[in-house]
This record gives C-alpha cells, structure tokens and sequence, in this order.
C-alpha cells in the first residue's frame, strides 16, 4: 500500500491527499474535481465548500483536456495554485 508522507499533508494543510471537498464537513480537507465543469459551475462548486469549511482544500484539473475557463475562473475566486503531486 502506498502512503502518502504526512509532510506533504502537514504542508498543505489537509487531511488526506485524496478525497472530495464536495462533502467537506467543517474539521476535513479534501481535493474539488472541476475538469469537466463549466467557469459558472467551479465557482458554485468552489464557494459552496468556503461557505461549509474554512479549512484549505485543492482543486484538481487535468491538464490533459481544455481548461482554460475554469482554471480562470479558479484564480479569480483566488484558488491558491500548487500540485499535491509530489
């Protein structure tokens, strides 16, 4: 089984490397999936996890597949970049 270091996790201020911050409760962090959404979509998305958790969460985007708008509009709701890939 491969384990994530806890370093990584420390540094980033989560919980967990993987997970979903849709279903984010107050004491988690998790990771919002936003490739296959559209700029309008993310921001919901994006806002409706500030609005259940003050805790830091990532933005995952395959750079695979056009991105563009929603990596936009990620930075507009000021989505601090960075990669928990490590």
């Amino acid at each position: 089984m491969l384990r994530f270091p806890k370093q990584v996790c420390a540094t980033l201020g989560i919980d967990v490397p993987i997970g979903s911050a849709s279903g984010l409760e107050r004491e988690r962090s998790g990771t919002l999936a936003l490739t296959w959404t559209d700029p309008d979509e993310a921001i919901r998305r994006i806002r409706e996890v500030r609005r259940r958790t003050d805790r830091p969460f990532a933005v995952n985007l395959v750079l695979g597949f056009p991105i563009g708008d929603v990596l936009d509009a990620c930075l507009a709701e000021e989505v601090p970049p960075g990669s928990p890939h490590v």
